[in-house]
């Protein structure tokens, strides 16, 4: 069953290049910039009472203080920003973000509001720490057509939960249609049969 969820990496990899390559694209000299970004137990300060968050409250073993958050904010829009050189990537990819606050305060109190005007888009799943996928994008240069939620689901283990994944599908400069999957995986903490 592992197997399944693992050949989605080249699945979803194989779509995006294929959307981006097409001869259209490069004939009108646009490039789509697309950033993958795994922002690392990107939450807020305030205690989520339906999942386990409660390390990263300011009482918390990571004792996630107004100040920490703010500097990780700060952090994350360094990076977005140093990426794109001239011009800020089109799409994000963003895994372990706990909620849409979360990318609120990112887009509105930093530049990138301002200077990218990004949209943004997020699961709510069922991972027990509230962890969660989205994806920011530019509507100048994705529009928006659909977005969905898929839930993944262990029929060997009806009790695991794990994060969502997102389809987000939009129409790109050239006039096709992209479809982009965002994805974070259970990792292999513990050996392949932990996971």
């Amino acid at each position: 069953m592992k197997h399944r969820y693992t050949a989605l990496y080249p699945l979803a990899f194989l779509l995006l290049t294929l959307h981006i390559s097409s001869p259209q694209l490069w004939a009108q000299r646009k490039v789509l910039r697309v950033m993958s970004y795994n922002v690392e137990n990107f939450f807020d300060i305030e205690d989520d009472p339906t999942h386990d968050d409660d390390s990263f409250l300011p009482t918390g073993e990571h004792h996630w203080t107004h100040a920490r958050y703010q500097t990780k904010i700060q952090h994350i829009a360094e990076v977005i920003s140093a990426v794109g050189g001239e011009a800020f990537p089109d799409l994000i990819a963003l895994m372990e973000v706990e909620n849409a606050t979360v990318l609120s305060d990112l887009l509105h109190r930093t530049a990138l509001g301002e200077k990218a005007g990004y949209r943004h888009i997020i699961t709510h799943g069922e991972d027990k720490r509230g962890i969660n996928v989205a994806l920011l994008y530019a509507p100048e240069t994705f529009h928006l057509i659909a977005s969905e939620e898929i839930p993944i689901h262990f029929p060997f283990d009806s009790l695991r939960r794990t994060r969502s994944l997102l389809r987000v599908t939009g129409e790109v400069p050239s006039g096709d249609t992209l479809h982009v999957f965002v994805c974070h995986l259970p990792s292999r903490r513990g050996g392949a049969l932990a996971s």
